[in-house]
């Protein structure tokens, strides 16, 4: 477990990409996990999210919450 604060990112809609996508959060996690962060990805409310390409995660502490 990170000795950080967990860092919260929210995804605010399904679409595959740009603000408040889960790629955008995923991105936006990559990013602090590098510097040593705890990255939790949350969910506004219910969403069906179709990638149309993978995702991926850098190493690191990381919790995705409905």
């Amino acid at each position: 477990m990170s000795l950080q604060e967990r860092r919260l990112i929210l995804v605010t809609n399904n679409n595959d990409d740009g603000e408040g996508s889960l790629r955008d959060a995923i991105k936006k996690g990559n990013r602090l996990v590098k510097t040593g962060h705890a990255i939790e990805i949350g969910f506004s409310k219910g969403f069906h999210i179709k990638p149309l390409k993978g995702y991926q995660l850098e190493k690191g502490d990381w919790v995705f919450n409905k």
